[in-house]
């Protein structure tokens, strides 16, 4: 059995994190059982304790406050000498809150919103192992699981709150498996293997506003598929071949079938070369297909009222609103993508412990699923978002959009008036024309053993290099999405060093993430770069006495506290700085103790 406890928290303030667990199994003649159980907290971090929120949005909340409690169990029985059963169940329940208020005076009461959330999942997992003879192995497998996500949002005006029905995502999956892997017979080199299987998904998602409401959702996707894979060694270094140390090429091909969106063949294809037992050429090229997902097609719609001007718009008149939708859409399609890697792994045998490896990657996706307008700020300013505006749109087409949702935030500061919205802003969910990543990792590493391997001390250096472009249609151009706000940098890199000395341990990590660019307006904004440092340290008791199978460790993390450039935000509930790629826990410091008993 271990028990373990963590505390820790940032030093602005705020995510004041406890985590309690317990592992505990037995095992006998022909089988066992292990069982995790873990308890954790942590409060919130509001605007007020960071510098680069203070100011404009003191009680939006930066990282919501949260209650979770988790269940891990897992279990396996041999039924006969070559037939066994396995079974993995989860639970977990987590509770959290946000908020924010609409004025300067941070002043919730008077106007703002919060929104409280509980959710609780289950899931278990048998899974039937026979092992017929050879190296076959046969498997028939299933999954059931749930998810029930309950929230409430709390509407704020002039010191009135008024609470929204209670919302629930109640969404549920099935899924079985029968499958196989093993050889089917001996080439020079090595066995000939294949894989086989088929298998059939059912996912439930479920909008629930209470009885009769009009915003009940209700639908169900289902899957089949089935899949093939061979591994077919070529040469071995058992040959002793004069030009080739090993070659091994991979072929697989995949079918899905989803009623009502389509059926799709995706082949892939692998190969290892090696001249040398020094180094390994690797590549592979693929297609994949991924249908749109319950929630991407039928999310609950939101709504925002607010003055033309926070999306770009100049010469409306006085009072005008803009009307601004997000959700999802019934009519997406499936996305796809071409993949192809290369990899270059070296790991010379004369300096034992070292290794270098780079790799090329470049996906093209098409009709992938997006929000179209990347900046919202410039909404009404950009042509290229002019197929998403509607002027002057009718009272009918927005009644008809309100009638879909009760999630409408009004910061116009007066009732919603149909006839003072002067332009429809749909930035729902569609299939984007094209997308595209492409890119290298390099990533390298050194071990160094003394005393016999007794102690060690590695360095380890990762580094990425990434960019990427999107074509919301063929009408609009190619645009960056890399290296731009609300999308990752082009640079990042992560690196240090690890002494393990068996009893106690140090390590020291430096984390580099690029500078992005705010093009959302004029002129285009450079946020610079950051570098932090995290220590941890570490250290044993022994086996015996009271005190016997203890570990204590430390850990800091953004160890000189660097922080996020502030952006500009047009919203009271816009985060004002970059949530996507950087994190307002800053300085974080935790102490873990764990006990084998």
């Amino acid at each position: 059995m271990q028990t373990s406890a963590r505390l820790g928290a940032s030093t602005d303030g705020g995510d004041v994190e406890q985590r309690y667990g317990l592992v505990s199994g037995a095992r006998w003649s022909s089988g066992g059982i292990v069982a995790s159980a873990e308890i954790s907290r942590a409060t919130a971090i509001y605007g007020r304790q960071r510098t680069y929120a203070a100011t404009r949005s003191p009680t939006l909340t930066l990282m919501p406050s949260v209650k979770s409690e988790n269940l891990v169990v897992s279990a396996n029985q041999t039924l006969t000498g070559n037939l066994s059963l396995d079974v993995d169940t989860l639970f977990n329940r987590r509770r959290s809150m946000t908020s924010f208020a609409s004025n300067v005076a941070g002043n919730i009461n008077q106007s703002g919103m919060r929104t409280s959330y509980a959710n609780q999942s289950f899931a278990i997992a048998p899974t039937l192992r026979w092992s017929p003879g050879g190296d076959w192995r046969l498997s028939v497998s299933g999954s059931y699981g749930r998810d029930r996500t309950h929230y409430t949002i709390t509407n704020f005006r002039a010191g009135t709150a008024t609470d929204s029905p209670r919302n629930c995502y109640c969404n549920g999956a099935l899924a079985g498996e029968i499958g196989g892997d093993g050889s089917l017979g001996d080439l020079p080199a090595g066995a000939l293997k294949i894989a086989l299987g088929a298998g059939y998904r059912l996912n439930r998602f479920s909008r629930y506003a209470g009885p009769g409401n009009a915003h009940n959702v209700q639908h169900n996707q289902a899957s089949s598929y089935a899949y093939g894979e061979l591994n077919i060694p070529l040469i071995a270094p058992e040959q002793n071949s004069q030009l080739i140390y090993r070659l091994t090429a991979s072929a697989a091909v995949r079918f899905e079938r989803y009623p009502h969106i389509g059926e799709v063949v995706t082949p892939k294809l692998g190969l290892i070369f090696a001249p040398s037992s020094d180094l390994d050429l690797k590549g592979s090229w693929g297609r994949s297909f991924r249908a749109p997902t319950l929630l991407q097609q039928y999310q609950a719609r939101s709504i925002v009222l607010i003055a033309p001007s926070i999306f770009g718009g100049t010469g409306y008149p006085a009072g005008s609103v803009a009307f601004f939708v997000q959700g999802g859409n019934p009519a997406l399609k499936p996305e796809r993508a071409t993949t192809w890697s290369t990899t270059v792994d070296f790991h010379p045998t004369v300096l034992p412990g070292a290794r270098f490896e780079i790799s090329y990657f470049s996906v093209d996706y098409r009709d992938r699923i997006v929000t179209p307008i990347t900046f919202v700020t410039q909404s009404l300013s950009n042509p290229i978002y002019r197929d998403r505006i509607t002027g002057a749109p009718s009272p009918a087409v927005l009644a008809a959009l309100l009638a879909g949702t009760n999630d409408i935030g009004n910061f116009t500061g007066a009732p919603y008036d149909p006839a003072k919205v002067a332009v429809l802003i749909d930035d729902s969910n569609i299939n984007a024309g094209r997308q595209t990543a492409k890119g290298v990792d390099l990533l390298a590493s050194y071990r160094l053993c003394f005393d016999g391997g007794v102690r060690t001390l590695t360095a380890t250096l990762d580094t990425s290099y990434l960019t990427s472009t999107q074509q919301i249609s063929s009408t609009q151009p190619v645009l960056p999405l890399a290296g731009l706000l609300f999308n990752p940098p082009h640079w990042r890199a992560r690196g240090g060093l690890d002494w393990d000395a068996g009893w106690w341990g140090m390590t020291a990590m430096a984390n580099y993430a690029g500078s992005i660019s705010d093009v959302r307006f004029v002129p285009v904004a450079k946020l610079k770069s950051i570098t932090s440092i995290d220590l941890a340290a570490h250290v044993s008791s022994g086996e015996r006495g009271p005190i016997g199978h203890v570990e204590i460790s430390l850990s800091v993390q953004n160890l000189f506290n660097a922080k996020p450039d502030p952006i500009r935000t047009s919203l009271f509930s816009d985060t004002p700085y970059d949530s996507t790629n950087y994190s307002p826990v800053g300085r974080f410091v935790a102490a873990r103790i764990v006990k084998k008993w």
